[in-house]
């Protein structure tokens, strides 16, 4: 700022964490992605009804996917106040796929364009969405055509690495 340097963005807080053994090896552990997101949010004090989006992880996968979706909702969708709605989300993989180690900062990226031109853009490929994630019961909306988001004030935006095998990320 001193510099004068344009600030695209600023990364509230982060939190890692591994989440504990699921179903399988590779199967993310809900109970401890939970803690995590209800960890990062608590810690940095961002209300549910500020957060304007959420980067999910969003691997396309049968199993993963549902309990991803399952987590962000219980912590963040369903506590929502109604007027607020559904909390948008939607994934960068469904623009370019999965960068394996650089999906997580693929996702920042978009994140921070969402804050910064206030739109959400669609993901891409998602006219059938997974029976398998009650979204309505979540409060959870797939963003399949360009959301604006508010000309103005405090939004944030949320990026996932929910995953199974790996140590768990979240940004706020």
């Amino acid at each position: 700022m001193e510099d004068g340097d344009r600030i695209h963005g600023v990364i509230a807080g982060t939190a890692v964490n591994n989440d504990g053994g699921g179903e399988s090896l590779v199967t993310p552990n809900p109970a401890g992605q939970e803690d995590l997101l209800r960890s990062v949010y608590g810690r940095l004090g961002i209300p549910v009804d500020e957060v304007a989006y959420l980067e999910a992880h969003g691997t396309g996968t049968k199993r993963g996917d549902p309990i991803e979706a399952g987590v962000i909702g219980h912590v963040l969708g369903q506590p929502r106040s109604r007027a607020m709605g559904p909390l948008p989300i939607g994934s960068v993989k469904t623009n370019i796929g999965h960068l394996e180690a650089c999906a997580g900062m693929a996702g920042l990226v978009k994140a921070m364009l969402v804050l910064k031109h206030r739109t959400v853009p669609p993901s891409l490929h998602s006219e059938v969405l997974n029976p398998d994630i009650p979204f309505d019961e979540l409060n959870l909306h797939v963003v399949r055509e360009r959301l604006p988001l508010p000309a103005d004030g405090r939004l944030f935006a949320g990026v996932s690495s929910l995953d199974g095998a790996a140590p768990t990320r979240m940004s706020a």
